[in-house]
């Protein structure tokens, strides 16, 4: 399952997946499909959120066209920033 943040249509984010055909062309919103809109919020909401983007992809109500996509951060919020620096002493 491959995960995804984008603008939606009024600039808010959206939590989008790709679809896992050979097209590749489309996208299912999860958002749109009542899935949290980031995906800091659905990995919080543990198994039970992941068992539900998995069942909005297969019902595949809410698809869009992968063109056009304003593409954002996978995660919106971090709690955490980790970063390994080299200092010269």
């Amino acid at each position: 399952m491959r995960l995804s943040a984008s603008k939606n249509d009024a600039g808010k984010p959206r939590l989008f997946a790709r679809l896992p055909d050979q097209r590749g062309d489309q996208v299912v919103d999860l958002s749109a499909a009542g899935l949290p809109d980031s995906l800091d919020a659905l990995l919080r909401q543990g198994d039970a959120g992941m068992a539900a983007a998995k069942a909005a992809i297969s019902k595949r109500a809410h698809c869009l066209p992968l063109a056009g996509i304003h593409y954002l951060p996978p995660v919106l919020a971090p709690s955490k920033a980790f970063a390994r620096l080299k200092w010269k002493a």
